[in-house]
């Protein structure tokens, strides 16, 4: 019985070190980002099988979504994903502190408005990154979402990270959706001449 007991925590642990142990890295060189995820919970989305739905996101949006990473078990038909989203900010004047403040406050103004209730903003710091960002973490009914969304800028453009779950298991996977964020780095982008 004692040994059975033995190979069976053995087992876990050699289960839980390789799970782990997978991380791999999503650089995008061209956009001077890159963040860390685990591939044996997570797979990239292919852009040509990204559903482009206005129940999903809206059609703007979609065309600026660089990449999405999804959960590979669904909770009651929905992924849990991660996206990163690069928007001008052409259009936002300042200093970059004032154009990640004026891009936080349109956001939070679009999540309100897609009636999403907001639970929580204000600063965050991000492991890899070390410069000023705002988080967002809101919940929508009527999708039965939770999303976490952080916002930063760089070279003249807003970097929004996006985590999705749903309500039920959000909390749960909270320590999965994490090194996401805190593995996010971004650099200045590779020159258009340069490539």
């Amino acid at each position: 019985m004692r040994r059975q007991l033995l190979f069976f925590v053995f087992c876990i642990l050699t289960i839980g070190l390789l799970e782990t142990s997978q991380a791999k890295v999503f650089s995008d060189k061209a956009k001077g980002y890159s963040f860390d995820y685990n591939d044996t919970l997570w797979r990239i989305v292919p852009k040509s099988s990204e559903k482009k739905t206005a129940a999903d996101v809206d059609a703007e949006m979609a065309k600026r979504t660089q990449v999405t990473v999804e959960r590979n078990l669904s909770d009651d038909k929905y992924h849990t994903r991660f996206s990163v989203v690069i928007d001008d900010l052409k259009k936002y004047k300042g200093t970059p502190l004032e154009q990640l403040t004026q891009y936080y406050r349109d956001a939070l103004e679009f999540l309100k408005n897609q009636r999403f209730r907001v639970l929580s903003t204000g600063p965050v710091k991000l492991a890899k990154y070390g410069d000023s960002a705002f988080e967002i973490v809101a919940t929508q009914r009527d999708f039965g979402l939770t999303t976490r969304q952080v916002i930063l800028v760089q070279g003249g453009e807003a970097y929004l990270l996006t985590a999705s779950a749903r309500n039920t298991v959000y909390d749960a996977q909270k320590a999965e959706i994490e090194p996401f964020f805190n593995s996010f780095s971004v650099s200045s982008p590779i020159p258009v001449t340069a490539r």
